[in-house]
């Protein structure tokens, strides 16, 4: 959370000054889903200052549950859940490689900052249980 929005637009191609602020990194982390993460589960700690750009599903073995196989993120901080991700389907397309849709992403810094941003993801399915399938893996693109 970490972007502001004199970030996004530099003023001048010179800085940092007063009124420039140093460019952000991007940093990439990536973690993985499995069909045992029944319960929500952690698998990622941001820093309280990181916007994050996106999330994407990198495919492997679809599930072979019998009626359905889905992958479901969520983005916390110290306030409770901020971004709930539509459940990635991982029976039908558990194969390919998608972008996680995330609405309200925290991109723009609220101030004070409400701690570090937690990620965890939950592997549920409906019908006979798989005995095949993932791990499905979520790469996190942010800036800090």
């Amino acid at each position: 959370m970490g972007l502001k929005a004199q970030d996004i637009v530099p003023l001048s191609a010179t800085g940092p000054t007063t009124l420039i602020p140093t460019s952000k990194d991007v940093v990439t982390k990536v973690f993985s889903v499995t069909r045992s993460d029944t319960s929500s589960t952690l698998k990622c700690v941001l820093p309280a200052d990181a916007s994050i750009l996106d999330m994407v599903k990198l495919g492997n073995t679809a599930s072979d549950a019998a009626t359905t196989a889905t992958v479901s993120i969520v983005v916390s901080d110290n306030t409770g859940a901020i971004s709930t991700g539509t459940a990635l389907d991982v029976k039908g397309a558990g194969a390919t490689t998608a972008f996680v849709q995330m609405p309200s992403l925290p991109n723009i810094t609220p101030l004070p900052l409400t701690g570090d941003l937690r990620i965890t993801a939950t592997y549920a399915e409906t019908g006979a249980a798989s005995t095949t399938g993932g791990p499905w893996y979520i790469k996190v693109t942010y800036v800090r």
